[in-house]
């Protein structure tokens, strides 16, 4: 056994404590125990051990938090291992689907601007319902995640009902989320959410008001926040627990303007407005792929993006944390039975670069099967794309809790001499963030034992 080169130890100056954090396990203990801090110090200097005699309790729970461990090397291909089965298992397919790229708003950010009028029609449903079918044909406990986006996806409702009444007469199990505007969010709609296996809905809101109103501009309406708000109202009238249909609100964040100010209101004005614990609020920091990378005012970088979630956590915002995940999932684009599928029945390997004709790598015909014709750009995102084959990556202390980043910035590096930083916010902040952490707990644990 030996000293496992994902653990990070180190002397709080903050809390004056040693602390250890270990990102196999994503296992962080207090180690100030003189004797069990001089302990670990020996095992990190001896190179190897073999077992503690004396000491076989303390030796079993430092292998099951990972801190010693066989190898470093074997511990890696486990987590390549567990990837690589979860991106080519027969049992999930990810769909992302957009009925239409029409929108009813005119938002300045927005890829898709006013679409090009295409709707998405019975053939190419049917071409969908084939395509699932091949995928899961012989295949028990089939899991579907299926997204609907657009343009947007209300605007042409009857075909994601028609679509969805179909699959659910397949043997497989759907999870649905749906990304709208939220301003076509009717009643009658709204009540047809759970039966369509939808479970969350993601809606942008862009400031209260006249905020919202100035970047979320609907083509007609000039106050398209009363609206929406009014949508909301509905629906948490009918869904108001977290097992039903929940709602993510994504609040927009310009980096040149007052975004935690923004951010604050917006998020106190729907915790006050919905008490209910299936409203989610979360930061959508303004970003530009298929910009080069650099440093544009409006972007956020990773450090002002931990920054602002290190103010709202010490605002008392608790629901927020910046400690780490361990990854057992990377993002869908490398996965063999992942299709983003346009209102024509055309291709996508990654949902950012819809409405973007060079990045079509195919079509779905009329048996269902993909055809590849751009077979460039698909093998760029499921293979070229991938960070583990990248050295740097396999080598950093944070490889088992990070996914290498975004694949679509990976190509862009690699092919497009973009520069950006695909690497996690934690990676130049560690220490703060487990800081952080560590200050929240401490309050928990003593909020706790006063009640």
């Amino acid at each position: 056994m030996k000293w496992s080169k994902f653990n990070y130890l180190y002397y709080s100056s903050k809390h004056n404590k040693s602390l250890l954090y270990n990102s196999l396990s994503n296992t962080f203990v207090n180690v100030s125990n003189p004797e069990l801090e001089q302990t670990l110090i020996e095992i990190r200097d001896s190179g190897s051990i073999i077992t503690f005699e004396e000491q076989q309790s303390l030796f079993e729970e430092l292998k099951k938090a990972k801190i010693i461990v066989e190898s470093d090397e074997t511990e890696i291909l486990k987590i390549k291992h567990r990837l690589f089965v979860n991106r080519y298992s027969p049992f999930t397919i990810n769909l992302t689907v957009l009925p239409t790229l029409s929108c009813i708003f005119r938002c300045p950010y927005c890829f898709t601007k006013e679409g090009d009028g295409t709707f998405m029609d019975q053939e190419v449903s049917e071409k969908i319902i084939k395509l699932v079918d091949n995928l899961s044909s012989n295949i028990k406990s089939t899991y579907l995640h299926l997204a609907w986006m657009g343009g947007e996806p209300l605007l042409n409702f009857n075909i994601i009902k028609e679509l969805t009444e179909r699959l659910q007469k397949m043997d497989i199990t759907i999870d649905a989320s749906i990304v709208t505007n939220g301003y076509l969010m009717t009643k009658e709609k709204i009540e047809q959410f759970k039966e369509l296996n939808i479970r969350c809905v993601q809606i942008t809101i862009d400031g209260l008001n006249e905020e919202h109103n100035a970047t979320r501009i609907h083509k007609n309406d000039v106050d398209s926040f009363s609206k929406i708000i009014s949508n909301m109202d509905t629906f948490f009238r009918i869904y108001d627990k977290r097992e039903t249909v929940a709602i993510n609100v994504r609040v927009n964040l310009d980096r040149t303007k007052d975004y935690l100010r923004k951010f604050v209101e917006v998020y106190k004005y729907l915790r006050n407005r919905y008490p209910y614990k299936n409203l989610f609020i979360s930061p959508g920091f303004i970003d530009d792929i298929k910009s080069n990378g650099s440093n544009l005012s409006c972007l956020f970088d990773k450090s002002t993006a931990k920054d602002f979630f290190v103010d709202i956590i010490k605002l008392g915002f608790t629901e927020y944390s910046l400690y780490p995940d361990n990854q057992v999932f990377d993002c869908a684009v490398k996965s063999s039975n992942s299709f983003v599928i346009g209102p024509k029945g055309e291709l996508y390997s990654c949902w950012e670069n819809i409405g973007h004709n060079d990045y079509i790598t195919g079509y779905i015909n009329e048996k269902g099967l993909p055809i590849i014709t751009n077979e460039e750009s698909l093998f760029r995102y499921l293979i070229d794309a991938d960070f583990l084959n990248d050295p740097k990556c396999l080598d950093c202390f944070f490889f088992p809790i990070c996914t290498g980043g975004c694949p679509e910035k990976r190509i862009r590096n690699k092919h497009c001499n973009a520069c950006f930083d695909v690497c996690m916010m934690h990676k130049t902040a560690i220490e703060e963030i487990l800081d952080l952490h560590y200050e929240v707990k401490q309050k928990r644990t003593s909020k706790n034992e006063k009640t």
